[in-house]
């Protein structure tokens, strides 16, 4: 893989937001920390989960992360 000394403008896809598969549950989501780290180096965060995409959306509540469907 790749290396980037720096991740400032790299683009990041977070795939699966819900605690649980199928689920939209988010609570202790181990994706959430791993986002704010990303946001925090700089990276620009797109964040997907067929089901607990909504559920991120409001519990993150960071509007510089890009979600998908």
């Amino acid at each position: 893989g790749k290396y980037w000394p720096s991740l400032s403008g790299v683009r990041v896809a977070v795939l699966g937001l819900a605690f649980k598969p199928d689920t939209s549950d988010v609570r202790e989501s181990p994706a959430f920390p791993i986002i704010r780290q990303l946001l925090e180096a700089g990276a620009s965060v797109t964040a997907c989960d067929p089901v607990a995409t909504h559920e991120a959306r409001r519990t993150l509540a960071d509007a510089r992360v890009a979600y998908c469907d």
